[in-house]
């Protein structure tokens, strides 16, 4: 028997089956949402990869962002960027997607204190799209689909 890989992601939900359907499927965005909404479900810590990162000796940097990754995936991303010959790290930062999700502290001289702001921190340290993705992500609903 198959997982429904439209059922809402519980802790139940991602099992081998389930990952095996979704890698067969070619693992399109909608179910890698549901994986996503599976590990959030779960308290799977999650991460964001930003890497500034150079291939090939004549190219410009370009900037890799690989959001809501478990560490191992950040972990496979880093030892894939590492193994390419042509591929240079310029830098590279491992954010929790917890603190991605906490209000903006900033800094104010006058007061000497951090101030909250009132917007996520992943606007801040990464821009609008991503934080869009997260929300789509949070408010995600997969579709229901009847048996016939």
């Amino acid at each position: 028997m198959k997982t429904n890989p439209h059922d809402l992601p519980n802790k139940d939900y991602w099992n081998m089956d389930a990952m095996n359907q979704y890698m067969e499927m070619g693992g399109y965005d909608y179910l890698r949402r549901d994986y996503m909404k599976h590990l959030i479900a779960n308290d799977v810590p999650l991460f964001t990869l930003s890497a500034s990162i150079k291939e090939g000796k004549n190219r410009l940097p370009r900037w890799v962002r690989e959001t809501f990754q478990t560490m191992e995936e950040v972990l496979n991303s880093i030892a894939h960027m590492q193994n390419d010959e042509d591929t240079t790290i310029n830098s590279l930062e491992i954010i929790s997607e917890k603190e991605l999700d906490k209000n903006y502290e900033k800094w104010n001289e006058e007061t000497q204190k951090f101030e909250e702001q009132d917007y996520p921190t992943r606007l801040e340290k990464l821009d609008g799209r991503y934080q869009s993705l997260a929300e789509s992500i949070y408010s995600y609903e997969p579709e229901k689909k009847e048996n016939a």
